[in-house]
């Protein structure tokens, strides 16, 4: 029974501290050979070649026994406890975008429990931390909107009464619901391996994230703000795509791949949150999956920077559905 709890914990315990560990490679290496050999060389050989050094020790002391089970079970565990406790923001934020990496886009009712309890991990570990600036203009986007109040008499007719202030705009998913769309598989996600030449924040090269969806379903605005550029002709790599500057150009949103713009929108045009700007499509791609790069940019001082847009996505209003304009067309 012994022999069979220590043989069982180690396999569990090897098994979770390579995943979390083949996560963190994730993020240097897109290569699948050396993101098994490197946890595994540190989760196996490593207390391997400890657990061998102990027997030799042992045996120069007579009757000396070492458990090679519990020795390579500790050290996992350990292993484990550092990188979740010490390191639990990168850790999550590993989890969730390379995490289930080894599952590539298989489907079935044991892939889907996999990436909902890797999800759900990660969702403990991770803070995600924005910048100061990025804080400031989007600290709007986690809490939800307040309700304008009934306009009430004032009590003293002295004195001028105090001008109602607007609540402050609201920030959608760039997709209609019910469901949530968020990038379902590890190359869907922010930082997964795209070509070189991208801006270091964005990890192996992906500055976005991919939402999939039919072609033609309806692509929001999510904020209040100012088409910024405007490109219908397919391009490769980008296809037809918007960019759109909100709060006073501080931040951008792109979508990219797209079928069709709305041909209302053109640079200096405002547009509202939840507006109906686009459809869904796959222009500028060689294999045709259809489906919505969403970026999202904040602007400190000179420079912009990339951010991961997954856990805005998972707090922002989802908008109401509908179809297209007709003013939506492809050129």
């Amino acid at each position: 029974m012994r022999r069979t709890l220590a043989a069982g914990l180690t396999v569990l315990a090897l098994a979770l501290a390579t995943l979390v560990l083949s996560a963190h490679v994730g993020a240097l290496t897109a290569d699948t050979t050396l993101r098994l050999i490197l946890p595994i060389g540190a989760t196996l050989l490593l207390p391997s070649a400890a657990l061998l050094r102990l027997h030799v020790l042992a045996h120069r002391r007579r009757g000396a026994r070492v458990g090679g089970p519990w020795l390579i079970a500790g050290w996992n565990l350990a292993l484990l406890l550092l990188l979740c406790l010490g390191f639990s923001d990168s850790t999550g934020r590993a989890l969730r975008r390379r995490g289930d990496w080894f599952l590539g886009q298989t489907e079935g009712a044991v892939a889907d429990r996999l990436r909902r309890a890797i999800r759900a991990t990660s969702e403990r570990l991770e803070r995600w931390d924005l910048p100061g600036e990025a804080r400031s203009v989007l600290a709007d986007a986690s809490r939800p909107q307040p309700v304008e109040p009934a306009p009430t008499i004032p009590t003293r007719p002295t004195g001028s009464p105090a001008k109602p202030t607007a609540p402050p705009a609201a920030w959608y998913h760039p997709l209609a619901g019910p469901k949530r769309r968020l990038p379902r598989y590890a190359t869907w996600r922010f930082g997964a391996a795209r070509g070189r030449g991208r801006p270091p924040e964005c990890g192996l090269g992906h500055c976005g994230v991919d939402l999939a969806s039919p072609r033609g379903t309806p692509v929001h605005a999510v904020h209040d703000g100012v088409v910024q550029r405007v490109v219908r002709s397919e391009t490769r790599g980008r296809g037809r795509f918007l960019v759109i500057a909100h709060r006073g150009g501080r931040v951008t949103s792109e979508y990219l791949h797209l079928d069709t713009i709305a041909s209302s929108l053109a640079p200096g045009v405002h547009v509202r949150g939840e507006e109906v700007i686009a459809t869904v499509g796959s222009s500028g791609l060689r294999r045709p999956a259809p489906h919505l790069h969403f970026g999202l940019t904040v602007r400190r001082g000179a420079a912009a920077r990339y951010l991961d847009p997954e856990p805005l996505l998972r707090l922002w209003r989802l908008p109401e559905g509908g179809s297209a304009p007709a003013l939506v067309r492809r050129p």
